[in-house]
């Protein structure tokens, strides 16, 4: 009896850290992130589509558009239905109201403020952006005021950016303590020289319209109508066949998966190491303000 239960807590034991193993492995799964992020509530992301484009707006104009948890998961679903859309070939991602978008909000990235948290949303948003990145749609982001942190890989997640003449583009994540962690970097280092991407992230300087221009990083608008300056700009690629756009989109993505996902997990590692320390959350306990230096 004693060697019986001796044995049966013993399989009991294994059975209990094999549980707890594979709860932690699920944790950094793309499912177990999304089921963290979801329970963050606020704004939200609206597709919209008409003729051959899509038209994607993040709407959270009270926070300057920043992403909640729930916003995330919204984008999630959109790049999944757009994966379905097989009439389209193009894409227009842009912000309601005067912002493109702010990156993480601030109230939900304070609650996910811990290492393990961080690494979660990164994998989901690297997850995320690269299936939009990778969509057969030809796709541009049109920048209205700011895009910054977040928000700035966001528009990078895009073949093309249109800026206003007044719009701004800044990777700040250094202000507040971190780095790029949803793939920025990655693509950032594709569009610019390695010595202008180390310059951009470690000084988080705020990039005028003019100044994104001059580095090949967007077009800008000449003042009217934004948003059919970027339709023009797309039905000029599309036009009648779509069949065409969408394979050589696809031929130029495919150039550099393997590449970029190297790239990517690099970056998460690197961003795991930041996301979550007492100079990150030091940070967060301040008074935020991104302006131009």
């Amino acid at each position: 009896m004693i060697s019986l239960r001796f044995r049966s807590t013993t399989v009991f034991l294994r059975c209990s850290s094999n549980l707890q193993k594979s709860q932690r492995r699920n944790e950094y799964t793309f499912a177990g992130a999304r089921a963290l992020l979801q329970k963050f509530d606020g704004g939200q992301i609206r597709l919209e589509k008409r003729g051959q484009i899509a038209y994607v707006a993040v709407e959270n104009p009270s926070r300057k558009n920043a992403l909640t948890g729930k916003m995330m998961c919204d984008l999630d679903d959109i790049v999944t239905d757009l994966e379905k859309w097989n009439e389209g070939g193009g894409l227009i991602v842009r912000g309601d109201g005067e912002n493109f978008c702010s990156g993480g909000d601030l109230r939900f990235v304070k609650t996910i403020c811990n290492p393990r948290d961080g690494l979660r949303m990164s994998l989901f948003m690297q997850h995320v952006l690269s299936r939009l990145q990778h969509l057969p749609l030809i796709s541009v982001a049109v920048v209205e005021g700011k895009a910054l942190g977040g928000g700035a890989e966001l528009s990078m997640a895009t073949d093309f950016r249109l800026m206003s003449p007044s719009a701004q583009i800044g990777f700040v994540q250094r202000r507040v303590g971190v780095t790029t962690g949803w793939g920025g970097f990655t693509r950032l280092s594709k569009l610019v020289s390695r010595s202008v991407a180390l310059s951009l992230l470690a000084s988080g300087e705020l990039l005028t319209a003019t100044r994104c221009q001059e580095l090949g990083l967007c077009q800008v608008s000449s003042g009217g109508n934004i948003i059919e300056e970027a339709e023009k700009l797309l039905t000029g690629m599309i036009q009648d066949e779509v069949a065409v756009s969408r394979v050589v989109k696809q031929l130029v993505s495919g150039m550099y998966d393997s590449e970029d996902a190297r790239s990517l997990t690099i970056e998460r590692e690197y961003f795991g190491q930041v996301w979550g320390s007492a100079h990150h959350q030091q940070k967060l306990g301040g008074n935020i303000r991104f302006r131009s230096e």
